[in-house]
């Protein structure tokens, strides 16, 4: 199982710093185009380093947006089989910010209900464990000290969409017994209550 990037036609990646994983995903799949989308002297970064300026096919599919999330108007509208991607964003932020950011990609879907966010980072277990996942308890600790953030559960990701308009259709495990996409859309009462 994993997040079925064939089925999107543009990756928005908000907050994706100068680019690393957008490349990763354009070069997998030639036919998406790609939106950076981060602060500017970070686009500024991005657009003028070796990663984008490499000869072939990627630089040309990528755009770069100057930005910042907690603004609902800079962030790019979207299109028909558009993906906005939060890799690594959602964890650093108390929930009222992650709440704000949501709201923002939200108000940018607008009625385009074949848009999706995927969220990737660390998902702390729904349930207490040992083993394996003991690491992310730690690590959860150290997020919240450090930037007041959190490694949130399955389940309280999924109130956050919520609140902001989205279900929660799917999670996407990869190979690592901790990371995950998940994958919200807008909500069919929320796209509801917008179109009367």
């Amino acid at each position: 199982a994993g997040v079925p990037w064939a089925s999107f036609r543009r990756v928005i990646d908000v907050g994706g710093g100068v680019g690393h994983f957008l490349r990763r995903v354009l070069e997998a799949y030639p036919h998406l185009r790609g939106v950076l989308v981060d602060r500017p002297f970070v686009v500024d970064a991005a657009a003028a380093s070796p990663l984008w300026r490499a000869p072939g096919t990627v630089r040309a599919r990528v755009d770069f947006v100057a930005g910042d999330f907690f603004d609902q108007n800079a962030l790019p509208a979207a299109r028909d089989g558009d993906a906005y991607v939060l890799c690594n964003v959602l964890n650093d932020w108390p929930d009222a910010q992650v709440g704000q950011i949501l709201a923002n990609i939200r108000a940018a879907i607008g009625a385009c209900s074949s848009a999706a966010v995927l969220c990737g980072g660390l998902a702390v277990p729904d349930h207490d464990t040992v083993g394996a996942f003991a690491q992310v308890y730690s690590l959860d600790m150290q997020m919240m000290v450090a930037f007041r953030g959190a490694y949130r559960t399955p389940s309280q990701v999924k109130t956050l969409f919520a609140a902001a308009g989205f279900d929660m259709p799917a999670i996407h495990a990869t190979r690592s017994p901790v990371f995950h996409w998940l994958e919200a859309r807008p909500s069919s009462a929320a796209a509801g209550s917008s179109s009367s």
